[in-house]
């Protein structure tokens, strides 16, 4: 007897499946076309809670991958004691322990000076200096606002477009200000929710700090049992470049943020700057992203010198600004990230550009070892494009 198996033709099978799976595909992707706006909104749901639980994960993997080196070193100063040697004791946690300690000790050092020093500025203004100085400021701008009104109509040229676009500016100002005060209480109203993911960080930072080989040797491992040499060998290469270029550059500009922000604290202080620590702090965190500190150092030192009419401080104050950006332009930041930056100031701009589009600040702090990583691959490629040219050609 005849099975039915033996009548079928493969390849008219093989078409039939076909038409029946793109038949499938076709009515599943009408049904979701037909409820697209519940397809987003589940999408759009699923990212925020994945991003909810993929950021402390990852703020911890940063952590512990730019404080890797000083844990790296504690463990070796440990392990040199003789005590330490003839136990053959795993001295990873207490080295874990000792740069924890440190990184609070630093954090809680910046985070007093600061506060210390906003809380004296404004101890030092009473609140009716402060409302003078206010008035004062009112009293110049309608002082200047009627004296160019009276040179417009001396000049003929009428003024209704002008207050229009002063108006304008006023409720733009207006505006801004009210956004800034509603993210501020949004901020502070979100404090709890805050605090729990920097307390989840530092605990997923401590974790990859003292698991860290192990988890790279776990998924090596699996890279290994799913991928074949080739691919594993590039993939290694790539992290390597990655390595040299990302800790290069990040740890560089951190120590470099460090160095500028005690040393413009420091002058501004000598000279008698009002916030000169604010202002140090910031230049600071600015710096971790290129021609950023620069901008926030001479700023924000114009705007606190014009406002407190201290304008012989605010010369002297450029003067030693236009100083110390030199030495670290050309001196302090070419040391510290040596050779594992090679990229054209262009390059940096499109960068940042990108950078702050995708992921706002912290987007531009990794941009430029992002595009630096970017154009060495590129520029490998086009050497291996050009040299299997080159072979043709012979």
């Amino acid at each position: 007897m005849k099975n039915f198996k033996d009548d079928m033709n493969p390849k008219y099978t093989l078409i039939a499946i076909y038409v029946i799976a793109t038949c499938m595909a076709i009515v599943v992707l009408v049904r979701l076309l037909d409820h697209i706006n519940i397809v987003f909104n589940a999408l759009n749901t699923v990212g925020k809670w994945a991003v909810l639980v993929m950021q402390p994960v990852v703020g911890g993997l940063i952590i512990a991958y730019l404080l890797d080196p000083l844990v790296d070193f504690f463990e070796r100063q440990l392990n040199k004691v003789p005590a330490v040697r003839k136990k053959n004791k795993d001295m990873r946690p207490m080295a874990v322990a000792m740069t924890v300690v440190m990184a609070f000790l630093i954090v809680i050092l910046l985070l007093s000076l600061v506060i210390s020093t906003v809380t004296r500025q404004f101890t030092l203004a009473s609140l009716t200096q402060m409302t003078d100085m206010m008035s004062q400021y009112g009293r110049t701008l309608n002082s200047f606002y009627s004296s160019l009104q009276k040179e417009l109509t001396e000049l003929n040229i009428s003024t209704p477009g002008l207050k229009e676009s002063l108006d304008a500016l006023v409720v733009t100002l207006g505006d801004a200000l009210k956004t800034q005060a509603g993210a501020i209480g949004k901020t502070i109203s979100n404090i709890g929710s805050v605090f729990t993911s920097a307390v989840f960080i530092i605990i997923f930072a401590i974790y990859f700090m003292l698991d860290g080989k192990g988890l790279a040797k776990y998924w090596n491992n699996v890279l290994i049992a799913l991928s074949n040499k080739r691919f594993n060998e590039g993939f290694h290469n790539l992290l390597k470049r990655a390595d040299r270029i990302f800790s290069g550059y990040i740890r560089g500009q951190l120590i470099d943020a460090l160095i500028m922000a005690l040393l413009i604290s420091i002058s501004l202080s000598i000279i008698g700057v009002k916030f000169s620590v604010i202002i140090g702090v910031l230049t600071g965190i600015g710096n971790l992203i290129p021609y950023v500190g620069g901008i926030v150092a001479y700023g924000s030192t114009i705007i606190v010198c014009v406002i407190n009419g201290d304008f012989t401080k605010l010369f002297i104050s450029l003067v030693i600004l236009f100083i110390v950006q030199t030495i670290d332009g050309n001196v302090i930041n070419p040391k510290l990230l040596s050779s594992n930056i090679k990229i054209h100031p262009l390059l940096v701009i499109a960068s940042l550009i990108v950078g702050s589009a995708v992921g706002g600040f912290f987007g531009m702090i990794f941009a430029v070892p992002v595009g630096a990583l970017i154009k060495e691959l590129f520029d490998e490629l086009i050497a291996k494009i050009s040299k299997r040219s080159n072979k043709l050609d012979e």
